[in-house]
């Protein structure tokens, strides 16, 4: 079974209906035990803010339907100072890469609508929604 960190906006994709197909399949896919989805605190933080700004209730209950086929994975400190010194553009993206990095071999795919902001990653694959699909799931 495939393990994958999935990034908030793939999770958006689907939980604001932006119609990516893929996004949904991934869901779908970790919903039905097909492959073991996880994110990280952040992620569902980020998530959450996101959705609220919809509808606070229903994003509190959206988060926490979450949690049933989605696992957290912890963020530790040295996790973050890796982020904090990796020289990366964009640090929240650094923070979920080095939380996932953490679990290799076990999570071994990050999936993100932003693969070009992980161009310093290494060790790990990191796909696009649909380049995960058509390489795993098909």
């Amino acid at each position: 079974m495939k393990h994958v960190l999935v990034d908030t906006n793939v999770l958006l994709d689907v939980l604001l209906r932006k119609e990516n197909q893929a996004s949904a399949r991934i869901l779908a896919a970790g919903s039905d035990g097909t492959v073991r989805l996880y994110m990280t605190p952040v992620i569902l933080a980020n998530t959450h803010y996101f959705l609220s700004r919809l509808n606070r209730e229903q994003a509190a209950s959206t988060c926490d339907s979450l949690l049933d086929f989605i696992a957290l994975v912890a963020q530790s400190g040295d996790s973050m100072r890796l982020a904090f010194r990796s020289g990366w553009t964009d640090v929240e993206d650094a923070m979920q890469y080095f939380a996932a990095r953490r679990h290799l071999p076990r999570i071994s795919c990050m999936v993100t609508n932003n693969v070009k902001h992980f161009k310093l990653a290494h060790g790990m694959e990191v796909l696009s929604p649909a380049e995960f699909c058509s390489k795993h799931l098909e």
